[in-house]
């Protein structure tokens, strides 16, 4: 990341001092950036999968609580996409769900939970990995709070990606 490796010494300052991991943050006019470390902390041999460590958690959540206000959108970055998930179509699969946030319900139920319960607005999680782009908004019944999810791959992958059949539009997380 450009901005990192340029600014990183100059306010803001990455969370994992003492950790593996390396998620940070950063702010860009009326925008805050969270991104995630959805490759070096993951975990899916236990009864609770995680895709990012309690630390990185932690931190997400406070980052959220500290810009709750209207006046930021908050961006967080994953590597993957958070919702929605992908499905194998008999001509194409699309891999494991181990490799996506669909394999980590609970930890992401956690996440959303939290951005509801908390009624964080402008919350959007940007990601890519799947080769196709897309926007999608995850709405609460009876509530005015939505979360938004912008995938955005390559533009110039040389095969036929992945279509609209390939993701389930209907099993978007509940709470």
């Amino acid at each position: 990341n450009i901005y990192y490796e340029k600014n990183i010494g100059e306010g803001d300052t990455p969370y994992n001092t003492k950790s593996k991991g390396l998620f940070y943050k950063y702010s860009h006019g009326p925008a805050k950036f969270f991104s995630l470390d959805v490759r070096t902390e993951r975990y899916n041999r236990a009864s609770s999968p995680q895709m990012i460590g309690m630390l990185q958690k932690r931190a997400l959540e406070e980052w959220l609580i500290e810009n709750r206000s209207d006046d930021y959108v908050k961006f967080i970055i994953s590597a993957v996409p958070l919702f929605p998930d992908t499905k194998d179509v008999f001509f194409y699969p699309v891999g494991s769900p181990e490799d996506k946030w669909g394999g980590y319900c609970e930890q992401r139920l956690d996440i959303l939970e939290f951005i509801r319960n908390q009624n964080i607005r402008k919350v959007v999680f940007i990601s890519g990995d799947v080769h196709v782009s897309f926007v999608s908004k995850l709405q609460y019944d009876n509530q005015d709070l939505g979360i938004y999810s912008i995938v955005s791959s390559g533009f110039t992958w040389p095969v036929p990606g992945l279509q609209r059949f390939n993701f389930d539009w209907k099993n978007i997380p509940e709470s």
